[in-house]
This record gives structure tokens, C-alpha cells and sequence, in this order.
């Protein structure tokens, strides 16, 4: 098989396996909901086993093919003594952990101003039910013009499903997401008319955790991209067929592992099957993208050889 033949094989492998691994962990979501407390035990470790796939991914692989190839670039040659190696991946460590510090505190200040403007909404709309009311609701404190106090005012039912439905059509913030009701007519389901359950704050702090592990996988879909183009790279780069087949399988050895243990970061962060499939392709399409670069540099060298 030629050289160019193998790396287009290596590529399709590449843009396969490590996408597929990474959807297997929604199966796996299914097992853990079944199972209840033992399913989330098992999900605990096998998330500690992917951290610890990363974790010997850097120490066992990346680290040292990184001091060595400054090593004999930078090292050497100029006769440093300082560890430049260890510097660069500290600071590589260190973008990366502000980085999403940093996302995480302008995301955290967009849902405090979203929540704001939403209890601004709510107070606005409530204001306007209130004085399109014209019954007395003082519970008997108020008199009528005849001078006889009034029955006092019945206490507020609880609202249906179908009563709140036709509330809320009504309610000109329907359809934002901003749509409130009154608390003391809310009350939690199980009571004897099914009730519904309305907007909450804890709802809202639910939210800013589901986007905090939203940003975090973004992260981490972005710092691996960076690291998988630059091994696609290096199997383009290679000049025998023998050499792209034992790096193929190098590298397939820990991306699937890791691929697998990416998954499961989406399944615990609670992503739909769309939404894993979207960021495993995206996630799959950096290392053929690699590949490619690897190649055009290869097959370009080699004609201008030629020339």
C-alpha cells in the first residue's frame, strides 16, 4: 500500500473510532438511571478513570515528547539550563484554567442580569393583574359604599393545568420564558388536582449549573481540538506506510480512551443525544483536519524535491 493510500485509511479510522467512543457513554447514562445509587457509584469511577487517563495521557506521553523535541530545538543548541519544557506546559495549564474561570465569571454575571430582568418582568406583570382588579381583597377590612362590610374574600384556589394554560396566553410574556405566577396560587404536583409546578429561584440556580458544566465541556472540547490537530499532524507527516500504521495505532490506543472519557464529562453535565453527537463530530473533525495539513506539507515537499 503506498504511503498516501495508508494515511487516508488512518484518516477515516481517526474520524470514526474516537467519535463513536464518545457516544457510547449515553448508553451508559441509561445503565446509571436504571440503577439508581449504584449507578451513580459506577458512573464516580469510571469518571475517576478518565481523569486518570488524562492525567497519564500528560505525564506518560505529552510531557516528555515535548521535552524532547525542545530539547534538541532550543535546549541544546543555546545551552539552557532552565526546565523551558515544564514552563511552557505550566503556562499551557494555567491559560487554560483562567480561561474558563474567566468564562464561567462573565457566564455566572449574564444569568444574574437575565435573572433580574426577569423578577422586573414579573413584578411588572403582576402590577398590571393588580389593578385590572376591582374586588375588594382586604379580608373584610374595607367597607362598601353603603356603608356594609362586605364578605370576605374567598381564598385563592389553587390553578390547574388548564386554568394556568389560558393564563398564560394571555400573559404578554408568554412564549420568552419570563411568563410568572403568583406564588400563593402555585403549589407543588402530587396535590389532588395535579397542579402545576411554576418558575422557582432554584430553578434559576439549576440553570447556572447546567451552563457552568455546559462551559467547562466547552473547554475542555476546545483544549483537546488543539492538542488532536497537532497529532493528526504528526501522522501526515510521516513518510513510510509502516511509520503511519504504527502511529495510528499509537495514538488510537489513548484517544479512544479518552474519547470515551469525554463522553462521559457530557453525560455528567446532562447533554441531550443531539447535542453529544454535534460536539463528538466537532471533536472527531480536528485530528483528519491534522491528517490533511500533515499530508499537503508531505506530498508539497516531495514534488518540490522533484522540481
Amino acid at each position: 500500500m503506498e504511503r498516501w493510500e495508508a494515511k487516508i485509511v488512518a484518516l477515516f479510522v481517526i474520524l470514526i473510532v474516537p467519535g463513536f467512543c464518545t457516544l457510547i457513554p449515553y448508553k451508559v447514562s441509561d445503565y446509571v438511571a436504571k440503577k439508581g445509587a449504584l449507578g451513580v457509584k459506577v458512573l464516580s469511577c469510571l469518571m475517576c478513570f478518565g481523569g486518570g487517563v488524562f492525567f497519564a495521557t500528560y505525564i506518560l506521553h505529552m510531557g516528555p515528547e515535548v521535552r524532547t523535541i525542545l530539547d534538541a530545538a532550543l535546549v541544546q543548541p543555546y545551552h539552557i539550563t532552565y526546565p523551558i519544557a515544564d514552563l511552557i506546559m505550566a503556562a499551557g495549564f494555567f491559560l487554560v484554567f483562567f480561561a474558563e474561570k474567566i468564562t464561567l465569571k462573565l457566564n455566572k454575571r449574564r444569568q444574574k442580569l437575565k435573572m433580574i430582568a426577569r423578577k422586573e418582568k414579573c413584578i411588572q406583570v403582576t402590577k398590571e393583574k393588580k389593578s385590572e382588579c376591582n374586588d375588594c381583597e382586604c379580608n373584610g377590612g374595607c367597607e362598601s359604599s353603603n356603608g356594609a362590610l362586605p364578605q370576605q374574600a374567598p381564598r385563592k384556589k389553587a390553578v390547574s393545568i388548564e386554568d394556568l394554560a389560558l393564563n398564560l396566553q394571555s400573559c404578554p410574556l408568554s412564549g420568552t420564558g419570563d411568563c410568572c405566577t403568583d406564588p400563593e396560587e402555585a403549589k407543588t404536583p402530587g396535590t389532588e388536582d395535579h397542579l402545576f409546578m411554576v418558575y422557582t429561584p432554584h430553578e434559576a440556580e439549576d440553570e447556572a449549573t447546567v451552563s457552568a458544566h455546559s462551559t467547562r465541556s466547552l473547554v475542555l472540547i476546545l483544549a483537546l481540538s488543539l492538542h488532536r490537530i497537532f497529532e493528526g499532524m504528526s501522522v501526515g507527516l510521516q513518510q513510510t506506510s509502516a511509520s503511519v500504521w504504527s502511529l495510528l495505532l499509537a495514538v488510537m490506543c489513548h484517544e479512544t480512551v479518552i474519547g470515551f472519557s469525554m463522553g462521559l464529562q457530557f453525560v455528567k453535565n446532562g447533554f441531550k443525544l443531539k447535542r453529544m453527537i454535534v460536539a463528538s463530530v466537532l471533536c472527531s473533525t480536528i485530528m483528519p483536519l491534522g491528517v490533511i495539513i500533515g499530508m499537503v506539507i508531505v506530498e508539497a515537499g516531495k514534488i518540490s524535491q522533484r522540481t
